[in-house]
């Protein structure tokens, strides 16, 4: 979530989703190479990395790819440190370093796409939370990325919002009222680290149905239960954003109603920046609307 939503935060991104058939062929003529008979094919991703499904003979795995030099090797390596310390029994994970003008790559354990309900999504945010403390994987978490951040930017997003016509008036100023309250509430409560994007396509499944997240590159630091918020926001979770979810979530039910307007919010102001199309797509109110209802 942070480099998605934080437009000022440098990306340096090495590829973009239109060069998704350039990065295959880049894959497989390394695989060729490096794994003769192995191939791979798109599974999903974004800008900052993709991820392929590789086949070997009749063994599967997934690659996750960062792209090329040293930031995109040193997000491999994260990457691959989240994956073995949280889920040592789900995959098997190794880094391919093919130096800093090649692409860097996480090779995992064949994982495929999930549908956990939202008690699952919470419990698998407790676990990687709990394995991040144990193993002290905070010192990969920079301390400027803060949720205080999103705040500030929700509030100026709302500015956006309302002067494009995009939000009422009445339903912004319902909105920073929240915003004052959850500024209050961070005032006083302990940072956790947070995965910072855990969207549908990235929680996996192995083959026995243990649930996975992967795509660390977000990771910032919030509050518990943020990361099972966010996922609620998404509109294929649409049938679970509901005050029975909400019951799951440990903030009291109205901050987590603003930490769901405050993601929604700088969704809305980012797909506005990046000229999304909105034919189809339910209108920033809409989208407010449903949240603010639950309070």
């Amino acid at each position: 979530m942070w480099t998605k939503l934080n437009s000022e935060t440098p990306r340096g991104l090495p590829f973009s989703s239109e060069h998704r058939h350039e990065v295959s062929n880049a894959i497989n003529a390394f695989l060729l190479i490096d794994q003769p008979g192995a191939h791979c094919v798109y599974f999903s991703g974004g800008t900052s990395n993709l991820t392929f499904t590789k086949t070997h003979g009749d063994q599967q795995s997934a690659l996750r790819v960062f792209g090329v030099g040293a930031r995109a090797l040193d997000e491999a390596k994260a990457e691959a440190e989240f994956l073995r310390t949280c889920y040592s029994e789900e995959c098997d994970v190794a880094v391919i370093e093919t130096g800093e003008e090649e692409l860097a790559i996480v090779d995992m354990t064949f994982l495929t796409p999930a549908l956990p309900n939202p008690a699952d999504v919470w419990a698998l945010q407790e676990r990687y939370q709990s394995h991040i403390a144990t193993a002290n994987l905070s010192t990969l978490f920079d301390r400027d990325r803060d949720i205080a951040v999103f705040v500030n930017r929700a509030r100026l997003a709302i500015g956006q919002l309302t002067s494009g016509a995009l939000l009422p008036d009445d339903v912004g100023d319902r909105a920073n009222l929240l915003f004052d309250e959850l500024s209050d509430y961070l005032d006083r409560t302990p940072r956790v680290p947070c995965h910072g994007d855990l969207s549908p396509r990235n929680i996996l499944q192995n083959a026995d149905g243990r649930f996975v997240a992967i795509d660390w590159e977000d990771r910032f630091w919030g509050v518990k239960d943020y990361d099972f918020l966010y996922w609620l926001t998404f509109m294929n979770n649409s049938s679970h954003l509901n005050r029975e979810s909400l019951q799951i979530s440990r903030h009291p039910h109205e901050i987590s109603v603003a930490i769901l307007t405050m993601i929604v919010i700088v969704k809305e102001s980012v797909s506005l920046k990046a000229a999304v199309p909105r034919e189809g797509r339910v209108s920033p109110a809409a989208r407010l609307h449903t949240v603010l209802e639950l309070l």
